[in-house]
């Protein structure tokens, strides 16, 4: 993991403290440095910046790469730099949301410097700042029976984070598409590549003139042990879904139907090759 350390130091004065979130706001790269005292990989940085600069912005990645610690990141430099600011943050289980992304934020809290650690309360679904109405993130597990995760929610700094979108049933989106088309509200997915359709697919191919989109392959992380790519291959081929999934590809379409495939290909259908399309 990125490094970190608790560094004790004297409380800002009123105007400093002005100037250090002005700075951070512009700056989300920035923030991680100073506030919480940590380097991001290149791409971590690239993605945080990308949300700065984009309304919506669909990160594919392989495992392991560091996205779970981008997001918590990404929570604490909007709440800490925006007010008032809400984010709703969801996944497709509430583990993930829990003890995986809610987790890696106290983590981070926790090695925030003390002057900032207690502008914030963390609670098991919610972390609030002190003092700011409507200023707030909160988790909601996404369930097909219950697709209001993303729905009734509006803020002049407003930001939906979307985990393992992948999995993340299309009537959740449906249901949140009001909020999030909110003039000025961003929308971050992230997830692995694990289907070859649904709204987290589409940011990668027929919605992608409406999307900022990235690939985190497992190389482009210094998490990930050197070996690992590698092993995958070795085990289950290298042009296998297995492998794909891993290094941040989309799934191909003609290993897992190939009766389909190839009868799309006979009909000339234009959506067929829109299954395997890569976007960089």
């Amino acid at each position: 993991m990125p490094a970190a350390k608790n560094a004790k130091q004297a409380a800002p004065s009123a105007d400093e403290f002005r100037q250090l979130i002005a700075a951070w706001a512009d700056d989300p790269v920035l923030f991680v440095k100073t506030a919480l005292q940590a380097t991001p990989e290149p791409w971590q940085a690239k993605a945080l910046e990308a949300v700065r600069d984009n309304d919506k912005v669909a990160i594919r990645s392989g495992h392991g790469v560091g996205k779970t610690t981008y997001l918590a990141w990404l929570v604490l430099w909007w709440l800490m730099t925006r007010h008032p600011a809400k984010i709703a943050a969801t996944a497709n289980t509430a583990h993930q949301l829990s003890d995986v992304l809610w987790s890696e934020i106290g983590k981070w809290h926790r090695r925030m410097p003390e002057v900032l650690r207690r502008l914030l309360e963390l609670k098991s679904d919610k972390v609030e700042v002190i003092g700011v109405p409507d200023s707030f993130a909160v988790a909601r597990t996404a369930r097909r029976e219950q697709p209001e995760a993303l729905q009734g929610f509006h803020s002049t700094n407003m930001l939906f984070v979307i985990d393992e979108a992948s999995g993340v049933d299309d009537l959740v989106f449906e249901v949140g598409q009001g909020a999030m088309s909110t003039a000025g509200a961003k929308t971050v997915m992230t997830g692995n590549p694990t289907r070859t359709s649904g709204y987290f697919f589409d940011a990668f191919h027929r919605m992608s003139a409406s999307w900022t989109t990235m690939r985190v392959g497992c190389e482009d992380s210094t998490q990930v042990a050197p070996g690992f790519l590698a092993e995958m291959a070795q085990r289950y081929g290298a042009g296998s879904n297995v492998y794909r999934v891993r290094d941040g590809h989309p799934l191909d379409y003609r290993v897992m139907h190939p009766a389909t495939w190839h009868a799309e290909q006979d009909r000339s259908n234009p959506q067929a090759t829109a299954h395997t399309r890569d976007i960089e």
